[in-house]
């Protein structure tokens, strides 16, 4: 499937699932849901690093194609400065509206999200494209994530790129 393809997957997706749901409780169920991937699912080195990263100083953000639901719990408890994720849109009545509110945060969108953060310093740019690349080349796997897109992989490829392109 194609990147258009998967992008209109998802916002399929989001609308015959939430559609309507209420907004305060998908909240609550994603920071238990948080809770439980910070105490459960998250390697201990990826946790150590990021603590290391922070007393270095370095800004830490996560830029991600999940929901900002569940990630900014998750950033919230290791210190991460932002989000850069996909948000559900809510309605005046506080349900989900099945839309996005934004782009899904995926590919090009992750490099527009964080120039948008950072103001767009060409260093950055470069750098995160060229890792981007990677990433889709062939048979390529994130370092420590055996292939597989856990919340580990993400937090430790949002540590690294601070480590090398910043």
């Amino acid at each position: 499937m194609d990147d258009e393809g998967r992008d209109a997957a998802k916002v399929a997706l989001v609308r015959h699932t939430l559609t309507g749901y209420d907004a305060g409780r998908v909240t609550a169920v994603a920071a238990e849901f948080a809770g439980e991937v910070v105490a459960r699912y998250l390697r201990p080195d990826v946790v150590e690093r990021v603590a290391w990263h922070r007393t270095q100083g370095h800004e830490l953000v996560i830029v991600s194609a999940s929901f900002t639901s569940y990630l900014d719990p998750i950033a919230a408890r290791l210190g991460f400065a932002a989000v850069l994720a996909t948000e559900l849109a809510v309605g005046d009545d506080g349900r989900l509206t099945g839309e996005l509110v934004r782009p899904n945060v995926r590919g090009a969108e992750k490099v527009r999200r964080l120039d948008e953060w950072l103001g767009a310093g060409p260093r950055v740019r470069v750098g995160l494209r060229r890792q981007l690349r990677r990433s889709r080349a062939p048979g390529a796997r994130r370092p420590g994530s055996h292939g597989r897109r856990t919340p580990s992989a993400r937090l430790i490829a949002s540590a690294r790129y601070q480590e090398n392109f910043t």
